[in-house]
């Protein structure tokens, strides 16, 4: 297989089987779903699969240790692909996000990480025109945005596999991981990091992620401590100015000036 797509799967829910045929509906084929669950999870998943049309190569990998950057790194072991991708297991995807992600990969042999511009849904899959993805397309722009912001949506991307395993996959943080693995392949100059300009994938937010406000505060804990370490480590101030952006009560100001705005829409 050309490649592969590792989904960890923390639950059987509403979204999983949206996600999967979403994937099934790429117009790019020599790929292999790798999905890493939960021991008591295993022939839930096993039963939904097998009661779905599926028609590309898949394996179910479970286990106890529970955790995203560990599931995520046992998939990215388990791999067979020159090209790795990710995939959350509540996101969507255009037809056509592999074949545009493979194409810019061929053409680039240094081009490490690609991936896409984002739109946000809710748990409905409509589009959230209040909240978006900042959009940096090329390798300046993003490795300048990697020490303040996250330009990268982990859930879009493809790797070249041999740039994971050779940063060890994902080694720090429970809602940060993605981030700081960024971080460390952006320390090899050599490599590039882009964007492609089509929406090819559609971000979910619902309460039950990790990443909801709720959780802002251990966000912001992982987040400042890595992003303080770098800063100690290439002295840029801008690791400094991304630990402030950060700081949960701005989050906050921010997260309630767009349900404002949203709320004002609604009642036009």
């Amino acid at each position: 297989m050309k490649l592969s797509v590792v989904m960890p799967v923390g639950r059987i829910d509403q979204f999983l089987e949206k996600t999967i045929l979403s994937i099934q509906d790429q117009t790019y084929r020599y790929f292999e779903l790798i999905m890493v669950c939960d021991t008591t999870i295993r022939s839930e998943l096993e039963q939904l699969i097998g009661s779905m049309p599926v028609n590309f190569s898949y394996r179910i990998i479970d286990t106890k240790l529970r955790g995203v950057a560990y599931a995520a790194n046992l998939g990215i072991a388990a791999a067979h692909g020159e090209y790795i991708a990710r995939w959350d297991s509540d996101d969507l995807c255009d037809q056509r996000r592999f074949e545009r992600q493979i194409e810019e990969l061929s053409k680039d042999s240094l081009l490490a990480v690609v991936g896409t511009k984002v739109e946000i849904i809710n748990e409905d899959g409509v589009v959230n025109r209040f909240h978006k993805f900042k959009f940096y397309e090329n390798d300046e722009s993003i490795r300048r945005a990697l020490k303040y912001r996250q330009p990268l949506l982990h859930s879009s991307l493809i790797f070249r596999s041999d740039v994971l395993y050779h940063n060890k996959g994902y080694l720090y943080g429970h809602t940060s991981e993605y981030h700081e693995l960024f971080i460390r392949i952006a320390r090899d100059n050599s490599l590039r990091f882009k964007n492609i300009p089509d929406i090819t994938t559609y971000y979910r937010r619902h309460s039950a992620q990790l990443s909801d406000l709720s959780n802002q505060k251990n966000h912001f804990c992982e987040i400042a401590g890595f992003m303080f370490s770098e800063f100690l480590r290439t002295g840029n101030p801008l690791y400094i100015f991304g630990m402030i952006v950060n700081f949960p009560p701005l989050r906050r100001i921010r997260y309630s000036y767009r349900r404002f705005l949203q709320a004002i829409s609604q009642g036009n």
